[in-house]
């Protein structure tokens, strides 16, 4: 069973690796300060989630990301770009 995931993964990076198209990031979760309070956002994101019920099924990355970048905007004025922004490329969920 471990292999396959392990084989299925190796398969995706190789892909992905392949086709030019790296994984990227928001360059702000590299600086320490942008980083703390982009953890801090998530955490928040997460428990505001949870205390709505929300399925953690198909679509849930998209609430937790959109939900954590409207924290990052109104309260901490960070402008940041979510993975599905940054890596057009790759289908989440």
């Amino acid at each position: 069973m471990y292999l396959l995931i392990s084989l299925a993964v190796i398969y995706l990076i190789f892909r992905i690796v392949r086709n030019n198209q790296t994984y990227k990031r928001d360059l702000k979760e590299y600086i320490p300060y942008f980083k703390k309070r982009i953890d801090l956002a998530h955490a928040e994101a997460e428990k505001i989630l949870i205390e709505q019920r929300v399925d953690r099924g198909m679509g849930y990355v998209h609430k937790l990301h959109g939900l954590q970048k409207s924290i990052l905007k109104e309260k901490y004025k960070i402008n940041w770009k979510t993975p599905a922004e940054m890596n057009k490329h790759i289908i989440f969920d």
